[in-house]
């Protein structure tokens, strides 16, 4: 049996001696009290042989005492020996006992982060992130480039302000009150194209603008018309490339990015209405609802006959203003090669018939054999009309980043043609003549040429189209640039740095007839300089580039 004992002690000798003898460790139903009068028990310094000085020693006086607890055996003293069983005198369990708890329920855990939520569970502090939560501005991206992102010290909250009218996150936020257009939330961006809707005819070009950077609008005959325009975001025919992670989609000619992976259909936002997404296998897919349109940008049969609209989310197109309707029976064309049909808009359309001579496109019909004669389809039939000028059928734009198919030779003195993206017409770069470190070819003797690889023979007037700078010395008899065109071992030189006005800054386009020397077989073409001193080469040298093979017709 384990008990401890307390005593108070006083050093007035009238005052009683109270040992209250606690019992610890046991089932014991009562405590034992004794009461020593001082004036009965022997003094510390009496039993120790000294002269009494007032005091006790609590070791001297008290011995053990057995408090038996009916459960021990006879003789039993309450002392264990096991030493496991003992508590330290800070409180706290000696080894063998379950450690205090860390807390209690109801007890306060605090990590003072504004952003957990504290919890005692299980005498354990739990500290759990809070969804939504910030501390700082830099926590707060939502990944649009038009929001303010910043985090409320009160309510450590993340707020998102738009910094202009423009922005939003959904059709709701762009709302400009005008009946004649239609406020779509693209890219996060507000754009509002105009529908042609009756009694909204416009008047003038800035009447149509839709606040679409990738879109260039004319008003024709009191109907906005809007076509694609290139710039940063905008599709490039059609194709955007996404980023790492997400998916990329040309919508209203811009390139806007959706997520990739997913767990649940909730994580795949489809891009406008006319959209639908789905999550299989851990992917978003995004699937174009059939005939769904939100702008009339979206609806185009090809024909320049028709009016093309969107209506209640359908396309319509008809020949002049639009039918309204409730059955097919009520849409009959009188244009032999088009069928009408009532929409779920409750108005007629008109779309190609089966049948020889009708059409869709220039490609559903038969291709004229006479290269300067083109199929054309109209009015949903197929016709031919005659083509002039340079027909191109094969061009190179110098874009890349190598010189595929092309070779190049020079006098090794340290200017020769290669690819540069110093000057450039349009695109991204042009084949040059020079040296890149100093733009210019003053290297000594300046020697070099560039040879395509075989090209087909034409059906018609052969020629080649390129565009050119002919930055050299202007005499005739120096800084020689010319053009040939080689057949087997016949080389024919075509044209030269004299023709058109001469050399000099600034583009030109080089139109050359090659039909003479160009016959039923296939041929290359090759661009040459030649400096023939090394004297005055401190110009910048030679740009070509969008070099075609084609035929003239009258």
């Amino acid at each position: 049996m384990n008990f401890g004992a307390t005593v108070s002690t006083m050093k007035n000798q009238q005052a009683y001696l109270f040992i209250v003898v606690l019992l610890f460790g046991c089932e014991a139903e009562e405590a034992t009290i004794v009461n020593l009068n001082p004036a009965n028990a022997p003094s510390v310094d009496a039993v120790n042989g000294e002269e009494p000085d007032g005091s006790v020693e609590v070791e001297d006086v008290l011995e053990p005492v057995s408090v038996p607890d009916g459960n021990s055996p006879e003789g039993d003293t309450g002392q264990s020996g096991d030493e496991d069983s003992l508590e330290s005198d800070t409180g706290t369990p000696v080894d063998g006992d379950e450690p205090a708890p860390e807390c209690e329920e109801g007890d306060p855990c605090n990590d003072l982060d504004p952003c957990t939520s504290d919890d005692c569970v299980d005498g354990v502090c739990i500290y759990s992130p809070t969804p939504d939560c910030c501390v700082q501005d830099d926590q707060c991206d939502d990944g649009i480039e038009c929001t303010n992102d910043t985090c409320n010290a009160f309510t450590n909250g993340c707020e998102h302000a738009p910094k202009d009218n423009f922005c939003c996150l959904s059709d709701g936020d762009c709302n400009d009150f005008d009946e004649c257009s239609v406020d779509l939330c693209i890219n996060n961006q507000c754009i509002y194209p105009q529908e042609g809707i009756e009694g909204c005819n416009c008047q003038a070009d800035a009447l149509c603008d839709d606040n679409n950077p990738c879109t260039s609008e004319v008003c024709q005959s009191g109907v906005c018309i809007y076509s694609p325009a290139s710039g940063a975001g905008c599709c490039d025919g059609g194709e955007c490339s996404g980023s790492e992670g997400m998916l990329s989609l040309c919508i209203y000619n811009q390139c806007w990015s959706g997520a990739a992976a997913c767990e649940s259909p909730e994580e795949c936002v489809p891009p406008t209405a006319c959209w639908e997404s789905d999550c299989t296998a851990n992917g978003c897919a995004y699937t174009l609802k059939p005939n769904c349109c939100q702008t009339a940008f979206e609806c185009s049969d090809g024909q320049e006959a028709t009016t093309d609209l969107c209506i209640e989310n359908t396309c319509v197109f008809s020949f002049g203003e639009s039918t309204p309707c409730t059955s097919d029976g009520e849409c009959a064309s009188a244009n032999a090669c088009s069928v009408g049909v009532c929409t779920e808009a409750g108005v007629c359309s008109v779309s190609v018939s089966e049948g020889e001579g009708c059409c869709g496109d220039p490609s559903d019909c038969p291709q004229p054999a006479d290269s300067c004669t083109a199929a054309t389809c109209a009015d949903f039939t197929c016709g031919e009309e005659p083509l002039t000028g340079f027909q191109p059928y094969m061009t190179t734009t110098f874009d890349g980043d190598t010189l595929e198919g092309w070779t190049e030779e020079s006098n090794g003195a340290g200017a020769y043609w290669h690819l540069s993206s110093y000057q450039s017409p349009e695109g991204e770069g042009a084949l040059y003549y020079g040296q890149d470190t100093a733009i210019n070819y003053d290297v000594g003797i300046a020697q070099g040429s560039v040879q395509s690889t075989e090209l087909p023979p034409q059906t018609g007037k052969a020629a080649v189209r390129f565009d050119r700078i002919a930055h050299v010395e202007p005499i005739s008899s120096r800084d020689l640039f010319w053009l040939d065109v080689l057949q087997g071992n016949v080389v024919t030189k075509v044209w030269n740095k004299n023709d058109n006005n001469g050399p000099g800054l600034g583009w030109k386009t080089e139109v050359v007839d090659v039909s003479e020397v160009v016959g039923e077989t296939g041929f290359r073409v090759r661009f040459s300089f030649d400096s023939i001193d090394g004297t005055k080469n401190e110009y910048e040298g030679l740009y070509v580039d969008n070099f075609s093979v084609g035929i003239l017709c009258d």
